[in-house]
């Protein structure tokens, strides 16, 4: 076996293992070959040598990749410095350069590649230097095991020998197992006895207590080391916060010395020693043997133990001390406490409150604290010591301290004490001059000294010491932000070396005043009043009140009253200083400037030299007795009676009280709360208004009561027992007799909600009317008015407000008075009252009384006012509210007249207000026209009895009411004061006479005529005198200043009637023929008018010719315009020519008169002749056109003019007949001025709408009113002139008057109005002779319907019938094609019994679409060149319930049967005339199109290519269209409305929007086209 050294010998060493992988050199390996004649050592050396060699070189070659970096960057280091000065040299220096440069690179790039080539066999060099140096470490290995064994023989193995071997310790060991014979040393020394047993110990410590307490028996003992415990062999003394150490011995000897077991220091500081033992171990382990080498040698080790251990731990506990006072200074105390003295393990002086030795004599040394050991008996703890001393008792309390070593407690005890001491001393002085029992308590103490009576804890005045320093600290807790001077000065003064009592009594009742003060602005707090914080009055010290005043006062403003202010001066009562008493002062000032009164300008109130700008100047000072004020009527206020603040106590009963009554207990207030104070401000604040107002009474002379309680004491008020005897304009008996109604009057305040105040007036009336008494006349009556602000100013204006209602009251009861409760309209039940307030008469009037008018006094504008009202949904009489206010206030203006003219007027006015108002589009024609919203009536007042009628600002017709529900109407184009005259911003309505003839009542005319005739026989002179003045006049109606009203009683006018006011179409009474007889001298127009308008002889014949106004609304045999002439009258001759008159002036003057002007210039009433006829009169004599060759032409189903006989008049002496007309006038330009007089009903037919026309029902079932309708067609035909003269294709020919005639190149036509009931426009179609054989009677039928029906029907717009005449213009073929689309349209069960998909509709004005190409509103057709634009109007066939591409929630095909949710789209389609082609339109926009319009055009584009007929291809392309036209399934029913109605909603953002016209003149707007007649 191999030794463990050849072992490790030949094992490699960690030089060999840990040699590096690099490269090795001949050098090296002949380094690491060892020589032959080395040693092994040298070998090994030399080996380690070799490996630490290859590690040093290894680490001092860079890396490969480092290397290959470092090289390139030096190459392109080097070429850049090479390049950059090149360009400056010449060729051969760049070439030598770059020469020169390669030089010194080729060997850094050879040695680069060199070291790349080798790389690349770096891993086999790696493997041969490994196993070479394998092979040597192992070769060396061989050769040092080769020595070590040489050297172990020659050396080692010569001495070597074999012991004897222990044979019976062998075979003692083989048999038994065991071996005794080692030596009894091991036993020993080495193995360890057997311990003792549990009982055993036992007994032992037993035993050992028991020497222990023979030990202490017989040892002297310390007293401190008393607290003893024995226990487990050991003894434990414990010293309270000095030590604990336990003892023993170790034998039951007397000699035996006591054995120190443990040491433990009490001695502790929380704060600084964070819990730690202050002791160190090594210290405790020196005290240790220190104590215990004491024990071994003294005679009294207990003692000695004692005095090392006490002496240790009080220096401990010193230094503990010190260590506080230190950590104080240093973070909070700084120089207030100081070290005087510190000598270790002895004593520690402190000094404190350093300021206050200097002022407190008892302090000579100054404030100290001395902490140290007792010197005469050095075993007792450590004692705490004062200077100045304190006594026995405080001092123990100090020393509790240092029980638990706290400096800090100390010193708060030792304040504590200090601050005690002296506030006790500062009580006994207060208490000894202020008279008041005040209180210490508290830590920190404080000193509680009550300054006033009831005295809240917040108000009491506070000292206390400050911790410190020492010194008083004094404050208010209320009043600590900010605290007032006086409280500084308080401090400053008990601070002071030696008290001033007499100082401190003044500052302190200083400090009484100033509480006094914030209790009484506490007290003002929700009062409206505040306390001024300098109000400068002026002469204060010359007024004899003012002056007298004290200094402790205070200065209140109330709020709501800026004329005066309350003084409220407070002064101690001498008995009791800490109670006040307060005297009140009310002074009334005014303002005044400081430039007036500079003399008197107080001196005082000026600080700082500013000078106030105002000032108040006192006017009166009134002292207020505050027992009166407190124990007045209705007052309860908690005040002390000088027994109750001398005994302390209330007055729980009265010998006043009843025995069954309960005694009345006082409230009991806050102690801030001054109830004296806030009771006089309550009550000056409530009672001044009161006083001015009665002031002011007595100024106007109203006789008053004063200020008195009312409603036991609710409120204050002012009875007034009498008004002003006198009032403007209302005479004095009236006065007299209104204030003998008068109850009661009084005046009061109430506060209204969030505390506003108003003035309340209450008058409370006597029942009037005896035994049937006017409604709400007893019912009193209350006015408010706003007090806001009581001044001289504002209370004046109160009472002239409450003057100005008794005006309004005295009015109104004048103006009962005078017209006697309308009893005589009552009596016919026309007028009923319905209340009476006094101030306002609410009259109900009209059919049924279902109308209101209020009549009341309006102060503002010193007039009467109305105001109209009623159980219907409107009053029409307030259209004319401001007219009637003004005939109201006229002179004339009574309750009988307003109530007369009210009744004849509400149903007329009523019949107005059924005209339409609405704004409508399209209306105007122009460029940008359609877009105006126009009015389609406007009603403008122009006097209680005339309103102006204006249709759609071009027409305007004057209505003039008259008595007995007539009214009068004519043509307000024309000027009221000169008939020639036509204004300019209105047009003539043509036709308008001859419309309103259709709904004369003749019946009622006559009627009235005879009644007014029967009563009053009229004069011929007079007659004739009066028919001018009224007709047409300004004075008939014209409601100008001195035109009389139409509404006179039957006593108010005159004695003989008018023939102006009955129907001017009236035949004459015969009283004219009479006149006319006396006066054949010569012949004159007015002669030869009255002759034509005289009356038939009989009665019964005149009503059966006349028409009734059922007979006139309906259909009734009326003449054609052509034949509206009526025959010459029987007197005038065949052709009417007048007689010429042998004056020659008569003669110019009848001459004249046949022209508009002398007719017009005779109605103005100029001049002082009387013979000018009126117009009408020439009317019926002026010569007939000459007969049309459109006469007999009337239009289809129209019924001709029928002629009736008649008789001649009386008093001509022959009874030939005569052929005439209805009576109806002439259609001259100035007939319209003539009025029509119409009965309420005829009036309420043309404003009530209505879907028949002369009782025969509209095809468009449209309702319109018929004046709408003549005005409507007036307004079409005026614009269809302008349009044939605007179209290049029509041709207007010679017109008859009132018809309107053109041409196209195919056809003729002619226009007019229908002579029956002048509510349509009838259009009459006739083939020129050229073209008889283009056009059918069908066809010519079909374009009269489609006119009457679509383009002139109402809503009467021009932009359709400008299409229509686009339409009428184009070539024959598009016409015809037009037609039958239009076929399609009239008549829509073609498509039903066809069975097409969808009905058509020719549009005429431009819809709202998805392709707005025309702004909507405008002619529906357009032509361009060769081009024409068409829209039409697509909807969905449902009469034969066609199936619809859209499913129901079951997946069934849906059938449509609602019309208001078919869907519709409109096409503009575009016919080109040359290529004979139709599109549909589109417009470039952003965008793609619809779906459905994408559908539309492939449809249209697939029929163009197919069709290739000669005809026109308008009507086969609609025709496709309606036959197979079938949307995307996406677009179901309805989705195309809704993208019409959004396009609708983008378009309205713009520009208004037109509702379409298809086929007609608009409708409502554009919705649906099956809502109505929507198309």
């Amino acid at each position: 076996m191999m030794s463990p050294m050849v072992r490790a010998a030949m094992s490699p060493g960690p030089g060999m293992m840990s040699m590096d992988r690099g490269p090795l050199t001949p050098s090296m390996v002949n380094q690491s070959m060892p020589s032959a004649t080395s040693t092994p050592q040298q070998q090994q050396q030399h080996g380690g040598q070799l490996v630490a060699m290859h590690q040093q070189l290894q680490q001092s070659q860079p890396p490969r990749g480092q290397s290959r970096s470092r090289c390139l960057s030096t190459l392109s280091c080097n070429g850049l410095i090479m390049i950059s000065p090149l360009p400056r040299k010449t060729d051969m220096e760049r070439k030598q350069e770059i020469f020169n440069f390669s030089a010194r690179t080729r060997l850094l790039a050879v040695r680069l590649l060199a070291l790349v080539k080798w790389a690349s066999s770096a891993a086999k060099v790696d493997k041969s230097v490994h196993i070479m140096a394998f092979l040597e470490k192992q070769s060396m290995i061989f050769v040092e095991s080769a020595d070590i064994l040489s050297r172990m023989a020659r050396e080692t193995l010569v001495h070597a020998r074999l012991p004897n071997f222990h044979v019976p310790a062998a075979v003692e060991v083989l048999t038994t197992g065991t071996y005794n014979r080692l030596p009894t040393c091991i036993r020993e020394r080495i193995v360890p006895p057997d311990p003792i047993t549990t009982i055993e110990k036992k007994t032992t410590l037993n035993r050992l207590n028991q020497v222990i307490q023979h030990r202490l028996v017989t040892t002297q003992l310390p007293a401190q080391m008393r607290n003893l415990k024995i226990d487990n062999g050991r003894v434990l003394f414990r010293v309270e916060n000095e030590f604990q150490v336990s003892i023993t011995v170790l034998g039951d000897g007397p000699t035996i010395p006591w054995r120190i077991i443990e040491i433990e220091l009490l001695v502790e500081d929380k704060d600084i020693g964070d819990g730690m033992t202050l002791a160190h171990p090594l210290q405790i382990h020196f005290i240790h043997q220190l104590a215990q080498s004491r024990l071994d040698t003294s005679h009294s080790p207990l003692k000695e133990l004692y005095d090392i251990l006490h002496a240790f731990a009080q220096s401990l506990q010193l230094e503990v001390l010190y260590s506080q006072v230190l950590k104080l200074c240093r973070e909070r105390l700084g120089d207030l406490v100081s070290i005087e003295e510190y000598t270790v393990g002895r004593s520690l002086i402190l000094g404190y409150w350093k300021e206050l030795s200097a002022l407190d004599p008892k302090a000579e040394l100054g404030y100290r604290l001395v902490i140290s050991t007792d010197p005469a008996d050095p075993a007792q703890p450590l004692g705490v010591t004062h200077q100045p001393p304190l006594t026995m008792e405080e001092a123990n309390q100090t020393c509790e301290g240092l029980r638990s070593n706290q400096l800090e407690k100390i010193m708060v005890h030792t304040v504590y004490l200090r601050s005690k001491n002296r506030l006790s001393d500062l009580k006994k002085e207060v208490e000894i001059f202020l008279g008041v029992s005040c209180t210490l308590q508290g830590s920190p103490p404080i000193l509680s000294i009550p300054v006033l009576a009831h005295c809240l804890k917040s108000e009491q005045l506070l000292v206390t010491v400050n911790i410190q320093t020492g010194s008083f600290l004094v404050h208010i807790p209320q009043f600590e932000h900010p605290s007032p001077h006086v409280v500084s000065d308080i401090q400053q003064t008990l601070n002071s070396p030696s008290i001033d009592t007499p100082k401190l009594k003044e500052l302190i009742s200083q400090l009484r005043y100033w509480i006094t003060e914030r209790r009484c602005e506490k007290t003002l707090q929700h009062l409206p009043a505040s306390a001024g914080d300098r109000i400068t009055l002026l002469k204060w010290d010359e007024h004899p009140i003012l002056r007298n005043i004290g200094k402790q006062r205070l200065t209140i403003k109330f709020q709501r009253h800026p004329y005066a202010i309350l003084i409220v001066e407070f002064h101690e009562i001498e008995e009791h200083l800490t109670e006040m008493e307060y005297n009140f002062y009310l002074v009334i000032v005014k303002k005044a400037s400081a430039d007036e009164n500079e003399e008197f300008l107080p001196q005082s109130h000026m600080p700082g030299g500013v000078v106030p700008k105002f000032y108040l100047k006192p006017v009166t000072v009134m002292p207020l007795d505050t027992f009166a004020a407190t124990h007045g009527p209705y007052t309860e206020v908690d005040v002390l009676d000088f027994s109750e603040r001398v005994l302390g106590k209330r007055k729980m009963g009265s010998p006043h009280v009843k025995p069954g009554e309960p005694s009345l207990k006082k409230q009991k207030n806050p102690a801030y709360f001054v109830p004296e104070l806030a009771h006089i401000v309550a009550m000056c604040d409530e009672r001044l208004p009161f006083a001015l107002l009665t002031v002011e009474f007595s100024k106007v002379g109203i006789i008053h009561s004063g200020c008195t309680v009312l409603a036991q004491g609710s409120c204050l008020g002012v009875g007034i027992f009498r008004f002003p005897s006198t009032l403007p304009n209302i005479p004095q008996s009236t006065l007299e007799k209104l204030d003998s109604f008068v109850e009661s009057a009084f005046v009061r305040t109430q506060t209204q909600l969030r505390g506003h105040k108003t003035w309340n007036l209450d008058i409370r009336f006597t029942k009037w009317g005896g035994s049937e008494p006017v409604p709400n006349s007893e019912k009193p009556l209350h006015f408010v008015y706003d007090m806001a602000l009581s001044s001289d100013d504002h209370v004046p204006q109160i009472v002239r407000n409450m003057l100005d209602d008794w005006l309004a009251i005295a009015k109104m009861f004048h103006l009962v008075l005078r017209s006697n409760w309308c009893r005589r309209m009552e009596a016919s039940n026309l007028v009923a009252v319905k209340s009476f307030h006094w101030n306002r008469l609410v009259l109900s009037y009209g059919p049924s009384r279902a109308a209101n008018v209020t009549i009341f006094y309006s102060i503002q504008d010193k007039c009467y006012k109305l105001s109209f009202g009623g159980s219907q949904s409107h009053n029409p009489h307030t259209l004319l509210r401001l007219q009637l206010q003004q005939f109201m206030n006229s002179p004339d203006g009574t309750l009988d007249s307003l109530m007369k003219l009210l009744n004849d007027t509400y149903e007329p006015l009523y019949a107005l207000t059924k005209l339409p108002s609405t704004p409508q589009l399209g209306v105007l024609f122009g460029k940008d026209s359609p877009h105006i919203p126009v009015q389609t009536f406007v009603l403008v007042p122009r006097s209680p009895y005339h309103v102006s009628i204006v249709y759609c600002n071009v027409y305007c017709l004057d209505v003039h009411f008259q008595s007995e529900g007539l009214v009068s109407i004519k043509d307000g184009a024309y000027s009221q004061f000169d008939k020639s005259h036509v204004l300019g911003e209105f047009s003539l309505t043509q036709g308008l006479k001859a419309f309103l003839s259709k709904y004369v009542d003749e019946n009622a005319m006559f009627r009235r005529r005879s009644q007014s005739e029967d009563d009053n026989p009229p004069s011929p002179i007079s007659t004739m005198m009066e028919m001018d003045h009224s007709v047409g006049t300004p004075g008939s109606g014209g409601g100008g200043p001195g035109s009389s009203s139409p509404f006179l009683t039957r006593s108010q006018q005159p004695s003989s009637p008018a023939p102006g006011r009955s129907n001017p179409h009236t035949p004459a009474s015969p009283h004219i023929q009479q006149a006319q007889n006396q006066n054949s001298t010569g012949f004159s127009p007015a002669a030869t008018s009255l002759a034509n308008l005289a009356s038939p002889p009989s009665l019964s014949h005149l009503s059966q010719q006349s028409p009734n106004p059922s007979s006139a609304m309906h259909h009734h045999p009326t003449p054609s315009p052509s034949t509206l002439l009526p025959a010459p009258s029987p007197s005038a001759g065949p052709m009417s020519v007048p007689t010429p008159s042998p004056n020659p002036g008569s003669a110019a003057q009848s001459l004249a008169a046949h022209g508009p002007a002398s007719a017009m210039a005779s109605l103005g009433g100029g001049g002082g002749g009387a013979s000018h006829p009126s117009p009408f009169f020439h009317a019926e004599s002026s010569p007939a056109p000459m007969p049309s060759p459109w006469a007999n032409a009337g239009s289809p189903g129209m019924p001709r003019p029928a002629t009736r006989v008649g008789h001649s008049p009386q008093g001509h002496g022959d009874n030939r007949q005569s052929v005439s007309t209805s009576r109806v006038l002439p259609q001259k330009s100035w007939a319209g001025a003539i009025p029509t007089t119409l009965t309420a009903d005829a009036l309420d037919i043309l404003c009530t709408p209505t879907t028949s026309v002369d009782g025969v029902d509209n095809e468009n079932g449209y309702p319109c009113r018929p004046l709408e309708r003549f005005l409507g067609c007036s307004y079409l035909r005026r614009q269809l002139q302008r349009i044939v003269t605007s179209e290049d294709n029509l041709h207007p020919q010679p017109n008859e008057p009132g018809v309107i005639m053109f041409r196209s190149d195919s056809l003729q036509f002619r226009v007019s109005l229908d002579p029956n009931h002048f509510q349509s426009l009838h259009l009459k179609v006739n083939p020129v002779p050229e073209s008889q054989n283009l056009w059918s009677p069908d066809e010519i039928q079909l374009l009269e319907k489609f006119f009457a029906t679509k383009v002139v029907s109402p809503p009467f717009r021009p932009y359709g019938l400008a299409a229509f005449a686009k339409l009428v213009s184009l070539p024959t073929r598009i016409i015809k094609d037009c037609l039958q689309i239009i076929r399609l349209q009239l008549i829509p069960s073609i498509v039903e019994q066809q069975g097409w998909k969808w009905n058509v509709q020719l549009c005429l004005t431009v819809p709202p679409s998805q392709m707005p190409i025309v702004r909507p509103g405008m002619s529906a057709i357009v032509t361009s060149h060769s081009k024409i634009l068409l829209y039409l109007l697509l909807t969905r066939a449902y009469g034969n319930n066609i199936e619809l591409p859209m499913l129901d929630d079951q997946g069934q095909p849906q059938l449509f049967q609602e019309p208001e949710k078919i869907p519709f789209v409109v096409l503009p389609l575009i016919h080109e005339l040359t290529a004979n082609s139709t599109q549909l339109a589109e417009k470039r926009a952003v965008g793609p199109p619809p779906t459905e319009y994408i559908v539309i055009s492939e449809q249209l584009r697939r029929f163009v290519q197919f069709h290739h007929s000669m005809e026109c291809s308008i009507f086969p392309a609609v025709q496709d269209l309606l036959m197979n036209l079938t949307l995307p399934p996406e677009s179901g029913p309805g989705s195309v409305q809704m993208q019409q109605q959004q396009q609708m909603q983008q378009q309205m953002q713009g520009p208004p929007m037109i509702p379409p016209q298809m086929g007609q003149m608009g409708g409502p707007p554009f919705a649906s086209p099956h809502a109505g007649h929507g198309m």
